[in-house]
């Protein structure tokens, strides 16, 4: 999985919830910092994750990266609800 295009697409997805602040209001800046706060883990964290399964490959051995997926799971979920809360309290 590309990380780093995973990071840009959030990004993306947090400028286009932006676009629902007309019509729902400031409730809507909370699935947008949820995804910022995501977009910006996933970089920060992008060498460590890079660096272990390059060292992977060389061994020929190389293992998923559990709590990344985990991690973006929970964020997709959290980014979801928030996003369909705010639209149902606006």
């Amino acid at each position: 999985m590309s990380w780093g295009r995973t990071g840009l697409a959030t990004s993306v997805v947090a400028l286009l919830l932006i676009r629902w602040y007309p019509s729902v209001g400031g409730i809507v800046f909370v699935p947008v910092i949820i995804a910022l706060i995501g977009a910006g883990l996933i970089q920060l964290s992008q060498r460590r994750r890079y660096t272990v399964q390059a060292a992977g490959i060389a061994n020929e051995n190389v293992a998923s990266d559990f709590w990344a997926v985990f991690w973006m799971t929970v964020m997709s979920v959290l980014i979801a609800t928030s996003g369909v809360i705010a639209m149902w309290a606006a």
